[in-house]
């Protein structure tokens, strides 16, 4: 029996020139490629191409499915982050800028001039999904929620490596909770297989004050100089994809301003795998008692 892989690249800021596309040709006389796409399932050969490569000349978000991993790999321009919490989020967890790696999964933000690559990888011995058609649709808006400065796709990430014991006990959380978790979040969640009960502990606490945010995207929206409010218009106007969220940023930021993150708040990766464990009892326990009547 052949196994199987699943290779799925999307670009979603730009469209491909015809060079890009009989590039891509060339590494796969088999792929489905389109101006915004790159597509392709192999169940005996092997992928021609670099993944990264890929991402840095071509793509902005990648996913790859196979009987024995998965791979998320998302780039991010840096204009459009330079503002936002997500590299001090990452020093200050314990996911550095450096490859984070065992036999299990590896994490690595890769530098790439105007863009940073988050880039994920799982080893799994037995997947149990297979077909990757509809995964990456439904991942894609974690790009846009980290640009806008939603920085929860972290947290899930360093809850893996929590589960895998890749953190210190004492390693804290990287931001305050995770709260409700959006569709794509979800989606993240069950790609990865991250333990349901840390995930459930997570989002006892919510991350940002959420309901005060509309309330400040207008005294936001009036602080702005008139160049920066022409700026973001032209941008909108000009089909930037990114506009919208680099807005939700400054809302973002602004909020967490007026409402400063108290670092005593913040759990440790062991106390999360004691309130998980708490939570799995507490399940058991009830699953028992309905089973007892």
């Amino acid at each position: 029996m052949g196994s199987y892989q699943h290779y799925e690249f999307v670009a979603i800021d730009h469209l491909l020139e015809d060079s890009d596309l009989r590039e891509l040709r060339k590494v796969s006389s088999r792929a489905e490629i389109s101006r915004n796409r790159f597509m392709n399932v192999y169940h005996y050969g092997d992928f021609q191409g670099n993944e990264t490569t890929f991402m840095k000349k071509w793509f902005d978000i990648h996913l790859y499915l196979s009987n024995w991993g998965r791979q998320l790999m998302i780039k991010l321009p840096k204009h459009a982050v330079e503002n936002s919490k997500l590299i001090p989020c990452l020093e200050r967890c314990g996911l550095n800028m450096e490859i984070l790696e065992d036999e299990t999964l590896s994490f690595e933000i890769i530098d790439d001039d105007k863009n940073i690559i988050i880039d994920i990888y799982l080893w799994i011995e037995e997947s149990w999904i297979e077909d990757g058609e509809g995964w990456l649709p439904a991942l894609m808006p974690l790009r846009s929620d980290l640009i806008s400065g939603d920085l929860r796709l972290l947290y899930l990430v360093w809850l893996l490596c929590v589960e895998y014991e890749l953190v210190s006990d004492d390693a804290t959380e990287p931001i305050a909770g995770i709260g409700s978790l959006s569709p794509a979040l979800e989606t993240l969640v069950e790609f990865f297989e991250i333990n349901q009960d840390l995930v459930q502990a997570a989002a006892e606490r919510e991350p940002y004050p959420e309901s005060n945010q509309d309330d400040f995207a207008k005294d936001v929206i009036d602080n702005m100089t008139d160049d920066e409010k022409s700026s973001l218009l032209l941008r909108l106007y000009e089909g930037d994809l990114q506009a919208s969220a680099i807005l939700r940023q400054r809302v973002r930021n602004a909020t967490s301003t007026q409402f400063p993150d108290d670092p005593n708040e913040y759990r440790s990766a062991d106390e999360l795998r004691q309130r998980a464990q708490e939570i799995e009892r507490e399940r058991s326990d009830k699953t028992n008692k309905r089973r007892r009547r």
